[in-house]
């Protein structure tokens, strides 16, 4: 299977005494061998596995059959020695690609490598097909994009702007030609496109022809590209010229605005280290995207720093550079005393970063000066802010500055590890809290916030101001899902990435989404940079989770297994079901049952105790529906711990009829669609309020977005199901009474297999003292007692969620609470967050707020709606349709991508919707 060049072989502990492990692994076929190295060097197992995932850390079960190990993205496999086979696995950590890397103003994106299997070639390959969006100022996943993929094909993208990627791709194993496409996410079409000299490298950033500039990249004209790229032909001497383009999208013409010869080595008259990969040309192109500018220099000793507009081409400023060359030569070899530790002195000169500044000045860092041109008058001034040779004996030597070029950080590995501090600038701190070399950092637009980006695959966030270390990003391989981890162990995220992350105690496996109430805290990283200080954590000791079982009463009859989901027959339409909750060393606080998603009731008081022992019965009767009912059963302890769900289904027939056949559920990327039935009814509940009083100031658009909202769903509803029984209720209507009434009404009237959609616009406030969510009704007129005596508390809405039997449910609140100190905001907009998360998480039901209780709900006379409802009234007009279908997911998603752009555009602050829902996704409208 190998070849002799391409072969790789490395030695593993086996983690079993007497025991070795060799893995020979080739590159070039993926594939990789695993032999077991016996006493006396014998060879007890070699196997061959059609996969080259390597293998960092192994452990050899005691039969010597089973192979367990981490591979290079922190995945972990399973591979049974006899077969070789490898069963599937959890996602793990995306392979940051570090040569895709780009940042627009506080958005990071990257592209993940993975392995596919390729079947007809027992082998497997290496392609990029996702996509990856960091919003610096949350700390967050904020997009994942999918490339198109192609069988036996890697495919290679490179970002251009937000809607638009250049594809590459390459066959897998065979001569066909490469191939290359303009991809148009918006629109999911792909336009061949030519460029005859381009290749996407996204192996190594000195792989590039220039390391400061990306492979390719836009300056504001969709219909202008700028990209590097090698000569295909040689010139006469037999080299291969580097160029950087621009490239006219409607011409298709090529022209070149920068060329460099290949860089030349020349043994005792050239820097050199063996160790580490010459730069490919013989010039250095440092980029400034945002002026459009770019910094130019000889990848020597001595030469010309040139300052070049991209656009018009023009030399805007030059200074010439020097370095002494002959005693740096004479002494390039640091003689340490052993062959192994030998020592190259790095690059004596290279520029790392360009940025322009205020007041028409541009920045150029050095490796010991940072240059700053005047391109008023071309006047250069120089400041030395470090001696380079102070780091002569370490490796692995990087700068970053930030984005005014005022602060300086470097990098690099000595005997103790991973070294980053600053070097230059008003701050001086070293960070902590680095378990991993540092592969690259970047900095938020305001330069308050850094990011390592690590070798092991994790984000880091610490001040850039003080070193403080805030926590830890975590991506997943393929999936939008997230998790930040602090410093103390709280986390945030979305409920995917609460779900791939766990703690391991006593063997136990603890994910995060079951400590939710005790350790959730939205909106953790901006809490934490706005200054928040939080009271501290306990140290962490879990009491073992709570297990279920649920018990129907027909158990031993009419029972059937299904995909191993247990399936019972019910004919008379009544079910009588039993939760037996047992919480080792402690106590049953709460059952939770859940019918179709949402939930049947909450248990938290009255608990049938069936011994001492922390068992716990509750029993109910559940009328069920035609067809399918799915039941699920969650038991949390006193730590608030949540079990592992118990589930079974319920199949009704009525006697004598014919077993209905169940809507067919649709399947998006975000998960099921569950089906509406026609004959539902939509109770439809909005609430708008302008007309406050007395210390509650008035709002502007509360009324005409509740208005507007009432409207749009009215209009489209009878998409998808029949009734719409609408209640409306404003201003002096709309007290603590008024909403009240509405909501008993729909208690007593909802059926299970209805809709029930809930709008709220108005003020909603945080009590001071409760710490819990209030709506603020137009009775209320002060935000202490007032609140505490008309105001409608969380608390109240969880109780009505549970109450009204409709299964599919929708909360949706455009409120907000009058600003005050950002750290304060902060902290008010993560309690109302929780409390809607709590509320959403024990209900199984839907819930989209506009804002935090902190960020004013933006409200922009030139819309004439505030910025949270004009977008989802674009929503429903079709913007966030898929399939011809606009979801309660879909809603989410489009709001959470579109809110902040619109306020971005119209000059407010930042207002990020936030939304929680663990039940299935519906439609609230079908398009024709």
């Amino acid at each position: 299977s190998y070849t002799q060049h391409d072969l790789q072989i490395s030695v593993r502990e086996s983690f079993r005494p007497g025991n070795l492990l060799v893995v020979a692994r080739s590159n070039a076929t993926r594939k990789q061998e695993v032999i077991i190295l016996g006493k006396g060097n014998t060879v007890e197992k070699k196997v061959l596995l059609g996969h080259a995932d390597e293998i960092e850390r192994a452990v050899l079960t005691s039969k010597k059959n089973t192979l367990i190990y981490f591979g290079e993205n922190n995945k972990l496999f399973k591979v049974e020695l006899g077969s070789g086979k490898k069963p599937s696995v959890d996602r793990g950590l995306p392979v940051i690609v570090h040569p895709s890397m780009t940042r627009e103003e506080n958005l990071l994106s990257f592209t993940g490598s993975k392995y596919v299997f390729a079947p007809s070639s027992r082998g497997t390959y290496e392609t990029y097909n996702s996509f990856y969006t960091v919003d610096l100022t949350r700390a967050a996943v904020s997009l994942q994009d999918t490339m198109p993929l192609r069988p036996l094909t890697t495919v290679r993208p490179l970002k251009i702007d937000a809607d638009r990627y250049f594809l590459h791709y390459q066959a897998v194993g065979s001569e066909l030609p490469d191939k290359f496409f303009l991809y148009t996410k918006s629109k999911r079409s792909l336009s061949p496109f030519t460029l005859n000299e381009f290749y996407v490298n996204l192996i190594k950033k000195e792989h590039n022809e220039f390391i400061g500039t990306p492979q390719m990249f836009t300056l504001g004209s969709p219909a202008t590209l700028y990209y590097t790229a090698e000569d295909n032909i040689a010139t006469k001497d037999g080299r291969y010229h580097h160029h950087l383009y621009r490239y006219d999208l409607t011409t298709k013409r090529a022209h070149k605005i920068i060329t460099a010869a290949p860089k030349k080595i020349v043994y005792g008259e050239d820097w050199h280290d063996p160790f580490v990969e010459a730069p490919k040309a013989n010039k250095q192109v440092v980029l400034d995207k945002e002026s459009g500018l770019v910094a130019v220099a000889e990848n020597n000793f001595k030469g010309n720093i040139k300052i070049i507009d991209l656009k018009t081409e023009k030399v805007l400023a030059t200074t010439p550079f020097a370095y002494d060359s002959t005693g740096f030569l004479a002494n390039q070899w640091i003689k340490t005393g052993s062959f192994f530790d030998r020592l190259f002195k790095p690059h004596p000169f290279l520029i790392h970063q360009a940025k322009k500044t205020k007041n028409n000045l541009f920045r150029v860092l050095g490796n010991e000066l940072l240059y700053e041109f005047d391109l008023a008058n071309g006047k250069v001034a120089t400041t030395k802010f470090t001696d380079f040779t102070l780091f002569e004996r370490f490796t692995n030597i990087q700068y970053y500055g930030n984005n005014s070029l005022g602060s300086v950080l470097i990098s690099y590995t000595d005997a103790n590890g991973s070294v980053v501090k600053t070097i230059h600038g008003p701050h001086s701190f070293q960070l902590g809290n680095i378990s991993s070399p540092v592969k690259n950092i970047q900095f938020t637009q305001n330069d308050s916030t850094l990011y390592t980006i690590n070798e092991d695959q994790t984000i880091a966030a610490y001040s850039a101001i003080t070193g403080k270390f805030y926590g830890t990003l975590y991506t997943f391989e393929n999936t939008p899902d997230w998790v930040f981890v602090g410093a103390d162990g709280r986390f945030d995220g979305n409920d995917g990435g609460m779900k791939r992350m766990y703690y391991v105690q006593d063997r136990e496996i603890i994910n995060l989404d079951k400590i939710f109430e005790r350790y959730f805290t939205p909106n953790l990283f901006a809490r934490l940079a706005a200054g928040e200080n939080f009271a501290p954590i306990p140290p962490m000791r879990f009491k073992p989770k709570p297990i279920n079982q649920i018990i129907y009463a027909e158990r031993q009859r009419n029972l059937t297994v299904e995909n191993d989901q247990v399936i019972y027959a019910n004919t008379t339409g009544s079910a009588e079901i039993t939760v037996k909750a047992t919480a080792p060393e402690d106590k049953v606080e709460e059952i939770r049952l859940f019918h179709n998603g949402k939930v049947a009731s909450i248990n938290t008081r009255n608990l049938t105790v069936s011994d001492n022992d922390g068992v716990e019965t509750k029993r109910y009767t559940i009328s069920l529906l035609p067809g399918k009912n799915i039941f699920r059963a969650v038991s949390l302890n006193s730590q608030r711990t949540e079990s592992e769900t118990d589930e079974i289904t319920v199949n009704y027939t009525a006697s004598g009829t014919v077993t209905p056949v169940a809507p067919k559920p649709n399947v998006s990327v975000s998960g099921t669609i569950d089906q509406i039935d026609k004959d539902a009814t939509l109770h439809l509940m909005v609430v708008g309020i302008n007309a406050y009083t007395e210390k509650i100031n008035p709002l502007t658009y509360a009324l005409p977005d509740a208005t507007a909202f009432k409207n749009e769903i009215e209009k489209d509803a009878k998409s998808v199901l029949t009734n719409v029984k609408t209640y409306f209720i404003s201003d002096a209507q709309a007290n603590s009474t008024g909403i009240k009434n509405a909501l008993n009404e729909i208690k007593q009237n909802a059926k299970p297999k209805d809709v029930f959609i809930f709008y709220y616009a108005g003020h909603g406030y945080i009590h001071p003292d409760t710490k819990e969510f209030y709506l603020v009704g137009s009775d209320v007129t002060d935000a202490e007692q007032s609140l505490l005596k008309n105001g409608i508390p969380a608390k109240a809405l969880q109780e009505y969620a549970v109450d009204i039997l409709a299964q599919k449910q929708v909360f949706i609140l455009d409120a907000c609470q009058s600003a005050g100190a950002y750290e304060k905001m902060m902290r008010h907009d993560g309690e109302q967050q929780k409390s809607l998360a709590v509320v959403s998480r024990s209900t199984g039901t839907h819930w989209i707020a506009a804002s935090g209780s902190t960020e004013t709900a933006k409200e922009f006379g030139q819309l004439g709606h505030g910025a949270f409802t004009y977008v989802l009234l674009q929503a429903l007009q079709g913007q966030a349709s898929a399939n011809k279908m606009i979801t309660v997911n879909g809603l989410k998603n489009f709001l959470q991508q579109r809110v902040p752009e619109l306020v971005k555009k119209y000059g407010g602050n930042s207002q990020m919707p936030s939304s929680y829902g663990i039940g299935n996704d519906f439609p609230v409208e079908v398009l024709k």
